[in-house]
């Protein structure tokens, strides 16, 4: 899956809400955050963000990764909506037999 999942992601990202947020005030900070994770390609930025919240979610839990979250201006409720279509990708490729279940044994366990 190592392939499929940022594919995965990013098709996933075109039908959820924005990933990044910017308040009032702030937008400039939230810009520059976004572009930490990639300067030149905003769904590049949305993939690395997403894998980062998931990575600090698997190190040092729910609670950590949503605080994380909000310090880079990365909104949980988007971050949900892109796993969920994630997920309802995966099951469409799995069904069709685009995508065989032997390969993703040890994806399935970390997150969908």
């Amino acid at each position: 899956m190592k392939c499929l999942d940022p594919v995965l992601t990013a098709a996933a990202c075109f039908s959820s809400r924005n990933l990044f947020y910017a308040p009032l005030g702030e937008r400039d900070e939230a810009r520059e955050i976004r572009r930490s994770f990639c300067d030149n390609s905003d769904l590049m930025a949305t993939v690395r963000a997403y894998n980062a919240f998931y990575d600090m979610v698997n190190e040092k839990g729910w609670g950590e990764a949503r605080a994380w979250a909000t310090d880079n201006f990365i909104s949980v409720a988007a971050v949900t909506s892109i796993t969920s279509v994630r997920s309802q990708l995966l099951n469409e490729l799995l069904k069709i037999g685009l995508v065989n279940r032997r390969d993703l044994e040890p994806r399935i366990r970390r997150r969908n």
